[in-house]
């Protein structure tokens, strides 16, 4: 797991990338104005499970082979990738799939509770009907 915290203009957003059964997973959190430590402290402590509940699209990836390589040049790369800032292709792909998936289900479910209210006002203006009939 890797929790990246970055600037995306107007807000500071926290990544969380996951990878799991050759997979990888992406969930934003927006803070809004630069996080200090204990804000970013307190995301980990009341936000961690709901942020890994909404990793539910996973992008596949490809695991390079890992070859021996000098300390010294695997030093330098993870200074690197310390000093690299923004998002991989892969995690932005992941993101998009999860926020394609979130739309998919509320366009599902607000379909189904408007037909429940077309249901449930047409029921009501029979209702009605009959009871003017019925002279109440």
């Amino acid at each position: 797991m890797q929790l990246t915290i970055l600037f995306q203009d107007p807000y500071w957003v926290g990544i969380l990338e996951s990878i799991h059964d050759e997979k990888l997973y992406v969930a934003r959190h927006i803070f809004g104005s630069e996080p200090s430590d204990a804000e970013v402290y307190e995301m980990i402590q009341h936000e961690w499970s709901g942020l890994m509940a909404r990793m539910t699209v996973g992008v596949p990836i490809d695991t390079p082979i890992e070859r021996s390589t000098n300390p010294k040049r695997r030093q330098r790369e993870i200074r690197h990738s310390m000093a690299e800032r923004g998002l991989s292709t892969k995690a932005q792909e992941a993101m998009r799939l999860q926020v394609e998936a979130c739309k998919q289900t509320r366009k599902t479910e607000n379909r189904a509770n408007c037909e429940a209210l077309k249901v449930y006002k047409r029921q009501r203006a029979v209702e009605k009907a009959k009871e003017k009939h019925r002279g109440r």
